[in-house]
């Protein structure tokens, strides 16, 4: 009796067993089913997502390889420029006597006796001019 007892016990724990086995199975199919229906959703939406990135990536990585580039022809230009403005105090320094001496011949000149002389010689040429003229 006690082993029909027993065999009885393990034949309802193998139920019980099977019952939860089964129950664990379908289980693990749904779980199964929403990461794959997740995944089918979801996938699409982050390759396209890493495609835009990657290639904003390489516009971006583009864009500094030409700033560089152009920061290279900025340092390029003003050293160039600096040399120019070097030369430019060099000239000035070494004929700055000269200038200085050109300026003062300059504003010593009387521009108002210049020009009534220039007048006076219009004047007085003038009527020879317009003489000579006739005879053209």
């Amino acid at each position: 009796m006690e082993n029909d007892e027993l065999l009885k016990k393990l034949s309802e724990n193998s139920k019980k067993s099977l019952m939860f086995h089964r129950i664990c199975a379908y289980c693990m199919v749904g779980i199964f089913l929403v990461v794959g229906i997740s995944a089918y959703m979801i996938v699409p939406t982050a390759v396209t997502t890493v495609n835009k990135i990657n290639d904003v990536a390489i516009a971006a990585e583009d864009t500094l390889s030409n700033t560089n580039d152009l920061i290279a022809e900025m340092d390029k230009t003003a050293k160039e420029l600096q040399g120019i403005g070097d030369n430019m105090n060099n000239l000035i320094n070494e004929n700055s006597e000269a200038i200085t001496d050109s300026l003062d011949k300059m504003s010593k000149v009387d521009f108002d006796g210049l020009n009534k002389a220039i007048q006076d010689l219009q004047d007085a040429v003038g009527p020879f001019a317009n003489f000579m003229n006739k005879f053209r």
